[in-house]
């Protein structure tokens, strides 16, 4: 039994010297015997804090007020991250621009908790309630960082701003388009329709002219035809004396009866004398 304990001390004291490397927001390790990663999977990306710190969900690490010190209070602390790429998810990489970028970072609640949504780079509350404000989120292990840093809160609340503004006049443009795409339609099949009557009365016109010539045509073929059917041919006529004689053709002309025309039957006159 009491080998066991000299065994978890001996392994307590091994874990509690052992180096851990870290990295800053640029990407420089840093490697101190007194940190720890606050994750404890294998392989996950974890933020660093002091071996004395607390290390919260949200990738904060806090550090505890001195016990008997008056005027101490718990302050929080932008540390290091388990991996060089800070990603989004296992890392807060916020406070991290200009010369903070190679360095730890002093960082305040708005609401002086803990679990605090919002918070201000440095040691104060003055950027609270204004686009300087930093959101975080209440597990980076789960979710990601909103607002990486500082700088890059302007830039996203901008963006977001701009997208906001962007789809809020979508609508009122949308219905102007569609509004000028009917009225693009409406001329077109006006003029469809326009073209349609005018080439309907033109082809009105030409079958009436076609049918009119057509019928005066076949008017004029049927003159001449009957024309052609009435030709002169040598008749007897009486003489004055009772007796028959032939006349010349061109004196007593006939004619004879073309199809169709109903007979008609005349006598000569008698001798008068």
């Amino acid at each position: 039994m009491r080998s066991l304990a000299i065994l978890l001390s001996i392994a307590q004291l091994l874990s509690t010297t052992e180096a851990v490397t870290c990295y800053r927001p640029n990407g420089v390790s840093s490697t101190h015997n007194d940190s720890k990663t606050c994750q404890s999977l294998n392989g996950a990306a974890s933020m660093c804090c002091g071996e004395s710190d607390t290390c919260l969900e949200n990738g904060i690490c806090k550090v505890s007020a001195v016990s008997g010190v008056q005027g101490s209070n718990a302050t929080y602390w932008r540390d290091t991250c388990s991996v060089s790429t800070w990603p989004e998810v296992g890392c807060l990489k916020v406070c991290a621009s200009g010369d903070l970028e190679g360095d730890n970072s002093r960082i305040t609640p708005c609401d002086g908790t803990d679990t605090s949504e919002t918070w201000c780079c440095g040691t104060d509350t003055s950027c609270c309630g204004t686009d300087d404000e930093i959101h975080v989120p209440s597990d980076i292990y789960t979710s990601s960082t909103s607002t990486p840093t500082s700088t890059s809160t302007s830039t996203s609340t901008s963006t977001t701003q701009t997208s906001a503004d962007s789809s809020t006049s979508t609508p009122t443009s949308a219905p102007e388009s569609e509004s000028e795409q009917s009225d693009t339609l409406s001329d077109s099949a006006k003029a469809g329709v326009g073209v349609g009557v005018a080439v309907g009365a033109v082809a009105i016109v030409a079958s009436v002219v076609f049918f009119l010539l057509r019928r005066r045509k076949t008017k004029a073929a049927a003159g001449a035809a009957m024309s052609s059917a009435y030709s002169p041919t040598t008749q007897p006529l009486a003489s004055s004396s009772g007796g028959l004689h032939e006349l010349d053709q061109a004196q007593v002309p006939t004619y004879e009866k073309p199809a169709g025309v109903q007979d008609s039957r005349y006598e000569l006159p008698g001798d008068r004398y």
